[in-house]
């Protein structure tokens, strides 16, 4: 039988939303806590919760008060966003290892970011955590929460019309050859032509997984993936990754109330 969340247990509870346990202590101690030294928060909490603290309720804590303080950390650098995602995630962090997150828990954890604030932005280093870590799922359709990766997921490319350079892009490109600057010596030079932009072009096209993503999402119950067609594959994955985050909002929802908060 499932422990059922009270505040008593709160802390010791393996399923507290990471949101619950902000709106918790900020209600009690107000924006403060945030700063306090762990010894401090360690010895509050002993005192406030007499059921105690788990470990994994210690690092959503961590990773609620590193967002809160550091945003920027967590936002711009892939070093700061992964533990944080993954404590979010209730899994413990083990920063010996890379826990290369999973899409459900990019989608998730993203979302929760954005709880506590619906405006922030990524940063390009991130961007390209997120995007790489999709790919590494052999996803190349992001839609909703992570639709801002989508341009990376395409994995764009150009192909130099000089030297005949082939590189792969992973920011805003200007049309330069890397290897040649051919763009920028015939601007140099006077003789730049429309021609002399690189050619760009894309290795991965979304659109036959949108569009089937798009079908299966007007009825799931009726959606019948095939275990050998790469789309399909690619729509059961986001599926899981999306319905695992709706979860974590009706988690939140629930204990939100359940908790009179």
């Amino acid at each position: 039988m499932a422990m059922e969340l009270t505040r008593e247990n709160a802390l010791r509870h393996h399923d507290t939303h990471p949101l619950i346990m902000d709106l918790l202590l900020t209600g009690e101690h107000g924006a403060e806590w945030w700063e306090w030294e762990p010894e401090t928060l360690r010895q509050l909490l002993s005192e406030g919760y007499p059921a105690g603290m788990s470990e994994l309720s210690w690092n959503k804590l961590q990773a609620v008060r590193t967002f809160h303080v550091a945003p920027d950390l967590v936002l711009n650098e892939w070093e700061g966003f992964l533990p944080v995602i993954t404590a979010l995630n209730n899994i413990i962090p083990d920063f010996n290892v890379l826990q290369l997150p999973s899409p459900p828990r990019l989608y998730a954890g993203v979302r929760m970011l954005r709880m506590f604030d619906k405006d922030i932005q990524f940063g390009d280093e991130v961007v390209k955590f997120i995007a790489s870590s999709m790919l590494y799922d052999g996803i190349y359709f992001a839609p909703g929460e992570l639709s801002f990766v989508q341009y990376l997921l395409r994995r764009p490319y150009y192909i130099c019309p000089d030297c005949g350079n082939q590189e792969e892009v992973l920011y805003d490109h200007d049309g330069v050859c890397d290897a040649c600057g051919r763009d920028w010596h015939g601007k140099m030079t006077g003789t730049a032509t429309k021609e002399a932009k690189v050619q760009m072009n894309n290795l991965h096209d979304e659109a036959p997984v949108r569009a089937r993503f798009q079908e299966a999402a007007k009825d799931w119950e009726k959606y019948v993936p095939s275990d050998d067609d790469e789309y399909d594959v690619q729509v059961c994955k986001l599926a899981v990754a999306i319905d695992y985050s709706l979860r974590k909002d009706q988690q939140f929802l629930e204990q939100k109330e359940a908790l009179k908060l």
